[in-house]
């Protein structure tokens, strides 16, 4: 039997990468300027009730958290296949949709070092994780995680944060807070749900707000909280990168882009023209285009017929998408891809119970690793993410590298890239391959402006 101890001071580390000249291409490096993509998720709220009490209240607004464990190849089908199990689970929303596998998978992941018996068995086959060893094992060493800036300049900012929020009359098994202290780096605290709701969101929508750099100021409902809330988990990440090549601002100009219900809208239009890794296969065209430092990039998978995406959705599997990566090739490329804005807010239960995730959702959950009171449960899953890119200049304050790219002469013509139709998109890291963040690009906001085109 696990004693049932308490924990006397909170405890916070948050995880920030902080990347700088690594270089994971061959060639040398295009001059690093222009063109800021924003990016930050709190996806997942995971609320644990007792369900000896009548059934949790709704109103919780939502965030989550990140798991990720490195890989040997960049082509390997093993990191994404969560991130598709997700997202193929919701392909059936219309319109945009953003998603954080990785953040969702470090939420569920704590969630599973305090799960024991079949629930935690279903919380592993919903992970991908071996039955027969602990999730805690499938957490990345904190050097992963943990590297400082070398230089003046950033190239880019990913940073990861796990809040664990418990109830201040019934504190969580010391064991179980050790380790996500450990190997999440998890912020724990006790705050009275029951008398002070309102005091308690409070400090749990101060940290979102920090951990966001005040991106997203709220998650948490007062009302949401009360005597019956056993435990709180939220994580969130936020990525902020500059695009290694640069798109003017001058060139992006008004084009028209055909959404996913055949509806025509003018779209600011990003263009340019250099070397790109590119791929055509299967029907469709993939760009890939590298941040900073060259240890994140952005994919577009853009079908070639315009209303083509629901048919490549429909055969879209873990290993497609990793045979597609490994048709990548230096090219160079003529392209065209819209500026965008959105975000998006989904209850995830019904999608993790797509994925086999019955138990850790109704009354049976067996979650006595985390907390010694019986009857704890999930009630609610909210994933919230956030997508922002937009042509901010970087400031050159004399950290500006000026390297050239050499291209033999061709007679041929650039290869064309335009994205004016539903595209997927990902954020991936190249070295482990696994997805920060998958979506899909199918509605333009109304709100768009740009250069009319001439």
């Amino acid at each position: 039997m696990i004693p049932h101890s308490t924990i006397q001071e909170p405890h916070s580390l948050s995880r920030a990468l902080v990347a700088n000249d690594h270089k994971s291409k061959t060639l040398p490096s295009p001059p690093a300027k222009g063109k800021e993509m924003k990016m930050l998720l709190l996806p997942l709220v995971l609320f644990l009730v007792d369900c000896a009490s009548p059934d949790p209240k709704p109103g919780l607004i939502g965030p989550c958290g990140p798991l990720h464990w490195a890989r040997e190849t960049t082509v390997s089908a093993e990191p994404i296949e969560f991130a598709l199990d997700l997202y193929l689970a919701l392909r059936s929303k219309s319109g945009n949709i953003l998603i954080a596998p990785d953040s969702i998978q470090t939420i569920l992941n704590a969630a599973c070092v305090g799960a024991r018996g079949e629930t935690e068995k279903e919380l592993k086959r919903a992970l991908h994780l071996p039955d027969d060893r602990p999730a805690i094992l499938f957490m990345p060493p904190r050097s992963v995680s943990e590297k400082v800036s070398a230089g003046d300049s950033e190239e880019y900012i990913l940073q990861e944060a796990l809040g664990v929020w418990m109830p201040k009359d019934r504190p969580l098994r010391a064991e179980y807070l050790a380790l996500v202290r450990q190997h999440f780096g998890a912020e724990i605290r006790r705050l009275d749900f029951a008398s002070e709701p309102e005091e308690a969101a409070n400090v749990i929508n101060d940290w979102v707000n920090r951990q966001t750099r005040g991106k997203i100021k709220s998650i948490v409902n007062p009302l949401s909280l009360d005597g019956r809330t056993s435990v709180l988990l939220t994580s969130a990440i936020f990525f902020d990168g500059k695009w290694k090549n640069e798109f003017l601002k001058e060139g992006t100009i008004l084009k028209p882009f055909r959404d996913d219900a055949s509806r025509v809208a003018s779209v600011p239009m990003m263009t340019q023209t250099d070397l790109f890794y590119h791929a055509s296969v299967d029907g469709v065209s993939l760009l890939e285009l590298p941040y900073r430092g060259d240890r994140i990039s952005m994919v577009i998978v853009l079908p070639n017929e315009a209303n083509g995406l629901q048919k490549i959705e429909e055969e879209l599997d873990a290993s497609r998408i990793a045979s597609w990566m490994a048709r990548l090739s230096l090219q160079e490329v003529r392209i065209h891809i819209p500026r965008f804005k959105f975000d998006t807010t989904i209850a995830l239960s019904q999608t993790v119970r797509a994925l086999g995730v019955e138990l850790a959702l109704n009354r049976q959950a067996d979650f006595s690793g985390m907390a010694a009171d019986p009857g704890v449960f999930v009630s609610d899953l909210i994933h919230r993410a956030t997508i922002d890119i937009d042509e901010q200049g970087m400031v050159a304050a004399g950290a500006t590298e000026s390297a050239m790219w050499t291209m033999k002469a061709t007679a041929s013509k650039p290869l064309h890239f335009l994205a004016d139709h539903p595209f997927l998109f990902l954020i991936r890291e190249n070295e482990s391959g696994r997805i920060l963040f998958l979506g899909r690009f199918a509605e333009p906001k109304a709100e768009c402006k740009g250069d009319t085109e001439s």
